[in-house]
C-alpha cells in the first residue's frame, strides 16, 4: 500500500528487512497492519495478537503501538514539543519510532535513515539533566528522542566507547538513563532493588548509579547486542500488556480503582493470565519458575507497582521467553504513594493480607503445589536476608544512608514476615 491523502503510512523493519507496513485509516480512525511476503516466509509475528497469517484487528495493532509510547506527564511533555496531541498515536509513532522498545523501527515513506553517532559532551548532559524541569529532556537538535514506555523521566541513549551519544541507523540505544524526584532516592531504590535481585539469583538488567551532576541510574538495555561499532543487534520484546492484548491504561488488574463495585471490573492482567501466557513459552517450566520468582521477589521488597508493563518477554521465531527483570522498587517507603497491589495474590489486592492462604490460592491459579511455592518462598527470604546488608553506594550523603537503612528494614522486616508464612504454606 501507498500512503495517500486519507491513509498515511510508515514502513516497519527489522535492521535492513522490510517487516511490514502500517496504514492509519483517517476516516475510520484505525491501523491496519500488513507483513511482507519475505517477512511472513522467514520471520515471525510482532506479538501473538499480530498474527502472520489472517486478519489482524485494527484494534490488536493500536494496542500493540500504545504500548510503545511513554505514559503519563512523560507523554504529555513529548506531545507538547512534537505540537501534537498524546491521543495521536500514529504522529508519536511517526516521532520516536525508530529506536523503540523492541527490534523494530517505524520509518517514513522513502525515508532512509543513516547510520551516525552523536556524542553528548559530559558538560552538555549535565546540564541538559539539570534543566529538564524547565526544557524538557526528550527535544535534542530540534528531535524527539524519548521512545520508551512508562511513567518515569528517563533517557535512552548510546554507550559506546565510554562515551554516550546518539545512535541512528544500524546503531540504536544501548542504556538507559533513569533520574530521580527531589528527595526520593528513586535512584538509590531502584539501583539497591535490582542489585539485591541480582545476589539472590534473578536475571537482572545490569544497573549501576553514575554521576552526571546528580545521581543517574545507567541500565543497560537487554533488548540490544553489540556486533561491531557500526551495529547494534536489536532483539524483540514484548511486555505483559503486549503479551496479553491489553492496551496500557490496562496494566494494573484493577480498571476502576475506587468504589463498592470496583472489583466487578477488573482487566487481563493477573498471575492466571500470566502463568498462562509463561506456559505457552520456548521453556515452560523455566518461564514458569521465572514467573514465580518474580512475583515473590516483589512481595518481598513492597514493589506493589510490578503492572503490565514491569515484565517483558523476548521474541524470536522459536517462540518466547522471559526477560529479565527491570524496574524494581520499593514502593512501601512512600507513605502517600497508592500501596495497592497492581494485581490480585489470592483473593486480596493488599499487601500485608498476603499470607499462607493466599499464596496457596495464587499456587493454584499459577498450577503449582502449595508446597513448591513454599519452598521457592523461603528460599528467596533466606538470600535476601543474607545480602541486604551488602549492598550501598560510594560517597552517599547523610540523607541517602538514612533513607538506604530505611530501605533495609522496611525489606527485612517484610521478608522475616514472609519466612513465617512460608513455613505455614508448607503445610497447606
Amino acid at each position: 500500500m501507498v500512503a495517500t491523502l486519507t491513509s498515511p503510512s510508515l514502513l516497519i523493519f527489522h535492521e535492513d528487512r522490510e517487516v511490514a507496513e502500517l496504514s492509519y485509516h483517517l476516516d475510520t480512525e484505525t491501523f491496519h497492519l500488513v507483513y511482507s511476503a519475505d517477512w511472513v516466509k522467514k520471520g515471525f509475528p510482532l506479538s501473538p495478537h499480530l498474527p502472520l497469517f489472517g486478519e489482524i484487528p485494527p484494534e490488536n495493532t493500536k494496542k500493540f503501538l500504545e504500548n510503545l509510547l511513554p505514559e503519563g506527564d512523560v507523554l504529555k511533555t513529548l506531545a507538547r514539543t512534537l505540537k501534537i496531541t498524546s491521543s495521536n498515536i500514529y504522529a508519536l509513532i511517526a516521532s520516536v519510532g525508530r529506536d523503540a522498545t523492541g527490534a523494530f523501527s517505524f520509518v517514513q515513506q522513502g525515508q532512509k535513515v543513516e547510520t551516525s553517532f552523536r556524542p553528548i559532551p559530559a558538560d552538555e548532559l549535565k546540564t541538559r539533566i539539570q534543566e529538564r524541569a524547565t526544557k524538557p529532556i526528550v527535544l535534542w537538535d530540534g528531535k524527539p528522542r524519548l521512545s520508551l514506555a512508562g511513567v518515569q523521566e528517563k533517557l535512552a541513549v548510546t554507550l559506546r566507547d565510554g562515551v554516550y551519544g546518539f545512535g541512528e541507523g544500524r546503531l540504536a540505544s544501548t542504556h538507559i538513563l533513569k533520574f530521580s524526584r527531589k528527595d526520593q532516592y528513586l535512584v538509590l531504590n531502584e539501583f539497591f532493588c535490582m542489585k539485591l535481585a541480582e545476589k539472590v539469583g534473578l536475571p537482572v538488567a545490569p544497573v549501576e548509579m553514575v554521576n552526571l551532576g546528580e545521581r543517574v541510574l545507567q541500565v543497560e538495555r537487554f533488548d540490544r547486542l553489540w556486533q561491531d561499532p557500526e551495529h547494534i543487534k536489536r532483539l524483540h520484546t514484548i511486555d505483559g500488556c503486549q503479551a496479553l492484548n491489553a492496551p496500557p491504561d490496562f496494566k494494573y488488574q484493577r480498571i476502576v480503582p475506587v468504589g463498592a463495585d470496583r472489583d466487578l471490573y477488573l482487566g487481563p492482567i493477573n498471575v492466571e493470565n500470566l502463568s498462562s501466557f509463561s506456559r505457552s513459552c520456548l521453556v515452560p517450566a523455566k518461564a514458569q519458575m521465572q514467573l514465580l520468582q518474580w512475583i515473590l521477589f516483589n512481595l518481598l521488597i513492597g514493589n506493589t507497582d510490578n503492572h503490565g508493563k514491569n515484565i517483558s518477554y523476548f521474541v524470536s521465531e522459536r517462540g518466547y521467553e522471559l526477560a529479565p527483570c527491570y524496574d524494581l522498587v520499593n514502593v512501601t517507603v512512600y507513605e502517600d504513594y497508592h500501596q495497592e497491589l497492581a494485581f490480585r495474590v489470592g483473593e486480596t489486592f493488599i499487601l500485608e493480607e498476603v499470607k499462607a492462604v493466599q499464596l496457596s490460592e495464587m499456587a493454584e491459579e499459577m498450577n503449582l503445589s502449595s508446597r513448591f511455592v513454599a519452598g521457592q518462598l523461603e528460599k528467596l527470604c533466606l538470600e535476601v536476608l543474607k545480602h541486604t546488608a551488602g549492598i550501598s553506594g560510594d560517597d552517599l550523603s547523610v540523607e541517602e544512608t538514612k533513607f538506604l537503612q530505611k530501605l533495609r528494614e522496611n525489606i527485612e522486616a517484610r521478608t522475616k514476615s514472609f519466612l513465617e508464612q512460608s513455613a505455614l504454606l508448607a503445610k497447606s
